[in-house]
């Protein structure tokens, strides 16, 4: 608040304690009798109206300041507006971050309630906040899950907020909580387009290159070798059996790496056995190259979405290709449950367990992104006593089967 508001509170608090004054003196001075016409005032009728009068002034003004403070510097509707305003601001095709978003709300709260400080924390309090005991914090929720909190400081003459600012801020909370959720919600969808048009524009290079720099001239030399042969078959036939023996076996070589191409865009497994079988086919190489019983439990799976069941598929394999490569392990579990909601993986070893301190590599690291990627968790650690590698990996699920 500046000095001029000051100025004003105090110039307008004193003016109504002293027509407060002035009204006693006037209500005695009518109960001695003393009317318009009267020539002379009694002394004593005077005196005691203005004591009674200063002496209810002093309750009197501790009761008027605050709420001259509320009707001057407290604007509900004002307040109110900017809630549709950041609304409004959100909407808009470039919108704010969702930090930039809880400035500009704290900074009008600020303005338009004439408070000397207001913030909105949305994570780890910031550390130049004021050093007062009367500093206010407003939880901030949405669907009862914390998003924030709002900081408050009373003006410099008053102990607590005001009632009817307390009031306003606790009805401008729920409102708070909406616009900060809407705000980081955008914020997360614009990062996860730009997640999927990176990822989508690195898979098109990825197959751009092993097209042109692979399968294109592997194309190329047969073409050539097949002009050859037609020309060797007349002339030289026993050179021509040897090179069409040379052909077949490029051609054989192509139709491996056209396979390699179309298993990183999808694994064949999963068309030709379903997630359960195609799991345990590569649970079974790992036992047959590493010496590791391998145990799959998944029952009878439903239908799963595409992007989930690729996403638990190919963190299975990365999970199971780490325990063959790094953990020791003589024995591993998979567990995949599905339910209505959900598809949790977990992949238990009975190894020498993750280092400490842990510094997660490529293959972790690419199965969490997986697990994040659908919105789901990924956890890494120990076993549940303490012992070998516990992977899990949980997946919501759209309810109705497949996308």
């Amino acid at each position: 608040m500046s000095l001029r508001d000051r100025l004003a509170a105090v110039a307008l608090t004193y003016a109504l304690l002293a027509t407060w004054v002035c009204a006693i003196v006037v209500v005695m001075l009518a109960v001695a009798g003393v009317d318009a016409e009267s020539d002379s005032l009694p002394v004593w009728a005077l005196a005691v109206g203005v004591g009674l009068g200063v002496l209810s002034a002093v309750p009197l003004h501790g009761w008027l300041r605050p709420r001259v403070d509320g009707v001057l510097f407290s604007h509900p509707d004002d307040a109110a507006g900017l809630i549709a305003a950041a609304g409004r601001r959100l909407g808009e095709p470039e919108a704010p971050a969702a930090e930039d978003v809880s400035t500009q709300l704290a900074a009008q709260i600020a303005r338009r309630l004439r408070l000397p400080y207001a913030a909105i924390v949305t994570g780890d309090e910031p550390g130049d906040r004021p050093d007062d005991a009367r500093l206010v914090r407003v939880p901030l929720t949405f669907a009862g899950e914390p998003v924030g909190t709002l900081l408050v400081l009373p003006r410099a003459h008053d102990r607590a907020l005001p009632g009817p600012d307390a009031d306003l801020l606790t009805d401008l909370a729920a409102q708070l909580g909406i616009v900060l959720h809407a705000a980081r919600a955008a914020e997360q969808v614009l990062l996860s387009r730009a997640a999927v048009i990176t990822a989508r524009e690195e898979e098109r290079r990825r197959i751009r290159r092993d097209l042109h720099d692979g399968l294109g001239p592997t194309l190329a030399s047969l073409r050539l070798h097949l002009a050859a042969l037609e020309q060797l078959i007349p002339a030289r036939p026993d050179e021509a059996v040897q090179l069409a023996a040379r052909l077949r076996g490029d051609v054989r070589e192509t139709a491996a790496s056209v396979r390699d191409l179309v298993y990183d865009l999808r694994p064949a497994a999963l068309d030709e056995l379903g997630l359960r079988a195609a799991v345990g086919a590569r649970a079974e190489e790992l036992g047959d190259q590493a010496g590791i019983d391998v145990r799959v439990e998944a029952g009878n799976l439903p239908d799963l979405p595409a992007a989930a069941e690729v996403a638990l598929y190919r963190i299975a394999a990365e999970a199971l290709a780490n325990a063959g490569r790094h953990s020791g392990a003589a024995t591993v579990s998979v567990h995949i449950a599905v339910d209505d909601e959900r598809a949790v993986l977990t992949v238990l070893d009975d190894g020498r367990g993750l280092p400490e301190p842990l510094v997660p590599g490529v293959g972790l690291a690419g199965m969490r992104e997986r697990a994040e990627e659908l919105r789901g968790t990924f956890v890494a650690g120990p076993g549940t006593d303490g012992t070998g590698t516990r992977i899990m990996a949980t997946l919501p699920l759209r309810r109705g089967g497949a996308e």
